[in-house]
């Protein structure tokens, strides 16, 4: 039985908050970075700030991811009033984890960027939840959206930057050290996301009946 709504509305409102601010993040310093002249695997993967261009992106990078571990923090905490589905909770820790990592460690600018362009999904589910709340009727159009918004953010926006970071980062195969375990939390990531694809697809073509 899912869990009272009353329950989940502050973690949908903070969640909403959330993904609008690293859309928009994403969106916007995206095209920057891939922008920069090379070499451009120190910007990307380091973090450098070699020119005012790259300090201030890198900083930029810092404020957003500061901003992320502190929501899912958060939300945990929200959460834990609600009972969430077990895969709910691994994404949460798992991508805590992964943004403390490149916190301390001030790597993995670029892959911090493609990760948050996955919160544009996010737009689309929790627009079916507030529909859903507000005792509107299911829309197909919104289900196809979501699903269409995660396969590209989220499996095919997500697994090209995977390759490319697990290709080009130095530090993957550098010396042992705690960020060493970025490459298979990462990877754990991304199966989560193909797990949840399949999902997705399930509900986006089961007929109206059978969605709840």
């Amino acid at each position: 039985m899912p869990p009272p709504r009353h329950l989940l509305l502050p973690s949908y409102l903070l969640s909403s908050l959330n993904a609008l601010h690293l859309s928009f993040v994403s969106l916007s310093l995206l095209p920057r970075y891939l922008s920069l002249p090379p070499p451009t695997a120190p910007a990307f993967y380091e973090c450098s700030r070699s020119t005012p261009t790259e300090a201030k992106l890198a900083d930029a990078v810092h404020l957003s991811a500061s901003l992320f571990a502190l929501y899912l923090a958060l939300d945990l905490l929200l959460l834990s009033r609600a009972s969430p589905p077990p895969s709910t909770l691994l994404h949460h820790l798992l991508f805590l984890a992964l943004t403390l990592l490149q916190l301390r460690s001030e790597r993995s600018c670029l892959p911090f960027l493609w990760l948050a362009l996955g919160e544009l999904s996010t737009l689309f589910l929790n627009a079916r939840w507030f529909l859903r709340a507000c005792g509107g009727k299911r829309s197909r159009a919104l289900d196809v959206l979501f699903a269409l918004a995660f396969f590209g953010a989220r499996v095919l926006g997500y697994g090209t930057g995977l390759f490319f970071f697990l290709r080009d980062d130095p530090n993957v195969l550098g010396r042992w050290e705690l960020w060493q375990v970025t490459a298979p939390l990462l990877a754990a990531g991304y199966v989560l996301n193909l797990a949840w694809m399949r999902k997705i697809v399930g509900v986006a073509l089961r007929p109206d009946e059978k969605v709840s």
